[in-house]
């Protein structure tokens, strides 16, 4: 009844920091606007943003649907939505500061908790960078000072934008992304996000400047997190998260899945095949592997692939 979905790829957001490249792997957009973000699997109603089914019996079903009535089938578990939302993001300008809420103060705050990560795909521009954490430590009055002000920026952690490379966000680490970067990002199924400081640019579609949430970043934002560095892979694994873990992988495996999983070709296509069937998984077009499904993907030895496996 179960077997691997794929998912229509037609969910885009247009914000003003986006840029052109979604547009060569297919995404559009109308013309002379900027596509920031693909949401490649996605249970987001409240955003308009569910994904649909596109292979299979169950093609034209939503994920949304898939998940209220066979959670425990497809996950290995039962929830009442999807839990990770994964997206593809084209920074050609910087991104504003910003902060999601550590579950300890999420429902003070009226928000969700959100752990998150960037893997930089290989269309990453040579000499982008990213902001997480900071440089040293500030206080309180000091953190608001000096992000009012737009003077924040040299007490932020810094990394250089490494394709290949996966940075962890956990809720509460302070964090943006500048220009030229070009994201895998695995998330917690959550879109609270708290923007501090925005670089003091303007919207050119309202002429007026974003909004910014001061007060509730001020308790987000964990204020002893120092220079965050890349996770250092061990053997395939490369992030293990309470909410997912992330694999990366090159040429043919053989594998089952536990509990539901994810996969997706980062250099080139790739096939996948099960007991009942295969499927060829284009780059960036992720697929979803029901639990307790044994099947195999076959690669070249050099291309590169990634395994994400959901966690209770």
């Amino acid at each position: 009844m179960f077997y691997p979905f794929l998912f229509e790829q037609n969910l885009t957001q247009n914000y003003l920091w986006g840029g052109q490249r979604l547009r060569k792997l297919s995404y559009q957009a109308p013309i002379g606007e900027p596509i920031a973000e693909a949401w490649l699997i996605s249970d987001r109603p409240e955003d308009d943003r569910v994904s649909v089914i596109r292979n299979g019996q169950h093609q034209g079903k939503s994920l949304r649907w898939l998940i209220e009535r066979h959670a425990k089938e497809i996950l290995g578990f039962n929830t009442k939505k999807f839990p990770v939302l994964i997206k593809i993001l084209d920074a050609q300008q910087r991104l504003s500061l910003q902060v999601h809420p550590p579950k300890q103060v999420a429902d003070r705050l009226k928000g969700e908790s959100k752990n998150e990560c960037w893997y930089f795909l290989p269309e990453t521009n040579s000499g982008s960078k990213i902001f997480a954490g900071f440089s040293k430590k500030l206080t309180v009055q000091e953190f608001e000072h000096y992000a009012v002000n737009g003077t924040i920026e040299p007490f932020l952690g810094q990394l250089d934008a490494t394709p290949g490379k996966l940075v962890y966000l956990p809720s509460g680490r302070l964090h943006a992304i500048d220009a030229g970067c070009f994201i895998l990002e695995i998330q917690q199924n959550s879109n609270t996000t708290y923007r501090i400081h925005d670089w003091n640019r303007t919207d050119p579609k309202t002429g007026r400047r974003r909004d910014l949430h001061i007060k509730e970043s001020l308790i987000a934002t964990r204020l002893n997190d120092l220079n965050p560095q890349y996770e250092t892979k061990r053997g395939k694994l490369i992030l293990s998260s309470p909410d997912f873990s992330i694999e990366e992988n090159f040429g043919n495996s053989q594998l089952q899945a536990n509990l539901g999983e994810i996969i997706i070709a980062v250099d080139k296509p790739i096939e996948l095949s099960w007991t009942n069937g295969k499927l060829n998984l284009n780059r960036l077009d992720p697929a979803l592997i029901p639990s307790q499904t044994k099947y195999q993907i076959s690669s070249s030895p050099t291309n590169k692939w990634l395994r994400i496996r959901l966690a209770v």
